[in-house]
């Protein structure tokens, strides 16, 4: 999202049912990255950071992702769900909220869309030099699809491992120059190349998740998460060794420690 794509032979590696979401099988019509950085003939991302920069009090910050005069009425199977994102700076920091029109809870609002936006809000707040402070989101039709039903049953956990552990947390980036930096190693990722990224994030955690990833893909989980190894104990080294150790062969959960 960060690199403005919309193309679908990326996220498809990762994400096989991605395509069921284009009309073409090659494109997005509503990819969010490319109605941020592109879709409106200007980078939002990069106007922000310089509106941000100029003022922190600025009430003007609006990121547009809902095109009225293509979206609507437009029959697509990709129609933006999440419309505008504003930002505001107070005494916590800086504030993102998220406009949402129609929000599945299970995949949007607690899946994707927690994941991908509030890695935005830290990009932007850390090349503004801001604290990152809350988000929030407005969904105007929060709703759980009937095949979600039996997670409705799922134990909720009532604690955020980050207050106990703010330490494993990889920023990605701290000095707030690097934000372009960061941008141009978002736009060069490819599936199964491994360039000489610019920032320390790409090198130390993009890269061996990559490698990991395609050792999975090649059926070797051993190999996966042997290479999770050459990442820093970090929140994403934990999450994505957890999401291998799950797809263990029963039995074998233990001796992968």
């Amino acid at each position: 999202m960060l690199a403005g794509r919309k193309d679908v032979a990326f996220l498809e590696h990762y994400n096989k049912n991605m395509r069921s979401f284009s009309d073409d099988g090659e494109s997005f019509n509503g990819a969010y990255g490319h109605r941020w950085r592109k879709w409106f003939l200007r980078d939002q991302i990069v106007e922000a950071i310089k509106m941000l920069k100029h003022s922190h009090q600025t009430r003007r910050v609006v990121i547009g992702m809902w095109d009225p005069a293509y979206d609507l009425g437009h029959p697509s199977a990709d129609i933006p769900c999440n419309t505008h994102i504003y930002f505001r700076s107070n005494f916590t920091g800086l504030e993102m909220t998220v406009c949402c029109r129609s929000n599945d809870a299970v995949w949007g609002a607690y899946g994707a869309n927690a994941v991908h936006f509030s890695i935005l809000h830290e990009f932007i707040a850390r090349a503004v030099e801001q604290r990152q402070g809350k988000m929030y989101q407005i969904s105007n039709n929060l709703h759980i699809y009937e095949h979600h039903w039996d997670l409705l049953d799922t134990p909720v956990k009532d604690y955020c491992p980050y207050d106990l552990r703010t330490d494993l947390v990889q920023p990605l980036f701290t000095h707030s120059h690097q934000w372009p930096l960061f941008l141009e190693d978002c736009e060069v990722m490819e599936v199964g190349l491994y360039p000489n990224y610019h920032t320390k994030f790409f090198s130390e955690v993009v890269r061996p998740a990559m490698r990991s990833y395609a050792a999975f893909r090649a059926g070797d989980i051993n190999a996966a998460l042997s290479a999770t190894t050459q990442m820093p104990m970090c929140d994403w080294r934990i999450a994505m060794e957890s999401w291998l150790i799950r797809r263990l062969p029963k039995g074998e959960e233990n001796g992968s420690k």
